[in-house]
Formats: C-alpha cells, structure tokens, sequence
C-alpha cells in the first residue's frame, strides 16, 4: 500500500495493514512517538533524553511482539492510543520502579541539568580567559578518569543513545541500566572533582 494512503488511515485500520505491510509500522512509530515521548519524559523521574529514547524503543518492541503474536486486536476508535499507551505507563513504571533502587539517579544529582562546569559550551568573546581556566579545570577532572569511563562520558555528551554505547567494544558487557547508572557516577565525580579544585583554589 503507498505510503500516502498508509498516512490516511485510521489507527486500527492502520494496525490491521501492520500485519502485512511493513510501513505500516514506521506509520505508526510516526505518528505517535513524540507524544509517548511527552507522556514518558514527563513521569519519569530519571530526566534523560537517552533513557526516555530506550523507553520508547521499548514500547516499539512490546507492541511489535503482541502484535506479532495477535495479542491485541483494536476494540474501536482510540483503542490503539490507549492501547499504546498503557505500555509505555507500564514500560516506564518498571524502569522507575528499578532506579528508585539506585541512591544517586542523574535528575537528583543534577536535577537542573549540567552544572556550569560541565556544560564545555563555546565561550562569548568577553569571557575566553574564564572559560579556558574553567574548561582546564574540567579536563583536568576528565583526565583522572579511566580511558573507559572518560570515552563514556564524551559519547554520553555527544547525545549517542544507550542503545549504540552499548555496541562499543568496551561496554558491550554493560546492560543498559549498568551504562545509565556508570554515566551517573561519573557525572557525580566530575561535580565533586570541580569543586573540591574550585575550594582549594580559593583556600577553603
């Protein structure tokens, strides 16, 4: 079936062109992945835009599988969103479920983002010889890490989803929950490795 005519179906007559048009899936990834991205990043209590990437693919994957297996059949107009929603509620109420384990999630160490330190943005002209001392300061901290977990950390700025670090040959021993939580933990030294130079400099 065309492309156009797929765009123009309803979502359960969509569902029923999944099971023998494979478009019909990237149809329905994109109509309804930025909202499940919305929904997902405004419960989740971990706020990273990789992990709530992994959560979506996760809920691809659940929703391939039942369907794959005739797990779902659409009841009538808005079963499907409701339907895909209520994996991506479960999906993510796991995942919070297993980092309320971990004592240091990244959205309570940095719960605004990045501190200044880290953020290695381009300087305005008025401010270079600040930047550069405190982008010294910061590699300084970088460069006490290990090669592993400084590689970690630079493809974690970098944006790269969990996803592709993990088929780096240095983390491809590492699940996903293991990479997010190691990216935690260097965020956390790097905070405190700039401000303990940060104390000492001033003699505290």
């Amino acid at each position: 079936m065309p492309d156009d005519n797929l765009n123009n179906l309803e979502d359960e007559d969509l569902i029923t062109a999944y099971r023998t048009d494979d478009k019909a899936r990237e149809v329905l990834v994109k109509r309804y992945y930025g909202r499940l991205w919305k929904f997902a990043y405004k419960r989740s209590r971990y706020k990273d835009r990789g992990f709530i990437d992994d959560i979506i693919q996760e809920v691809f994957l659940r929703a391939d599988q039942q369907l794959l297996a005739g797990g779902f059949t659409p009841a009538g107009p808005g079963s499907v969103k409701s339907w895909l929603f209520a994996i991506c509620h479960n999906t993510l109420m796991e995942e919070n479920r297993e980092h309320s384990k971990h004592p240091r999630p990244v959205s309570e160490v940095f719960p605004e983002g990045l501190p200044d330190d880290l953020q290695m943005k381009r300087p305005e002209p008025d401010s270079e010889p600040e930047s550069a001392y405190r982008l010294d300061r910061l590699n300084e901290c970088l460069n006490q890490l290990s090669p592993p977990d400084r590689k970690l950390f630079n493809l974690y700025k970098d944006n790269r989803p969990y996803k592709e670090i993990q088929q780096e040959p240095e983390f491809q021993g590492y699940s996903l929950d293991n990479l997010r939580r190691k990216v935690c933990d260097i965020r956390e030294s790097l905070k405190e490795c700039l401000k303990r130079r940060t104390q000492n400099e001033s003699g505290m």
